[in-house]
């Protein structure tokens, strides 16, 4: 934990909350092509295709382990959301959903948390 700590700081976090570093499970969404090319929230067009996610949880530019019974994904967070009150935990792109589930389920309980970088990486 000491080491991930160290690792949110050197990445510009700061502070590292014992809230971003514990995993969060929660109810996930998928969007897709309806919000292609849009602006999100780190400046960049969104892309269904890509493996990214949407969260209030964790800070924009952190990878993420996303966990859904027995299949797992990492995705970048490039977007706030979803809207807090629909109580859902992550917004997961179209394709980062489909490694986890059918599309067509629309809703999944999930397993979060944050990637703890390697050694030596930056």
């Amino acid at each position: 934990m000491k080491l991930l700590a160290a690792a949110l700081a050197l990445f510009g976090l700061a502070r590292a909350d014992a809230a971003i570093l514990r995993p969060l499970t929660g109810i996930a969404s998928w969007y897709g092509k309806e919000k292609a090319g849009q602006i999100m929230a780190n400046r960049h067009p969104f892309d269904p295709e890509a493996m990214t996610c949407a969260t209030y949880a964790y800070p924009l530019g952190t990878t993420l382990r996303v966990v859904a019974g027995h299949r797992s994904i990492r995705v970048l967070v490039t977007d706030r959301g979803p809207a807090q009150r629909l109580g859902r935990l992550i917004d997961l792109s179209r394709h980062a959903f489909a490694q986890l589930a059918p599309l067509n389920v629309g809703l999944i309980t999930v397993t979060v948390s944050v990637v703890t970088p390697e050694r030596g990486s930056r």
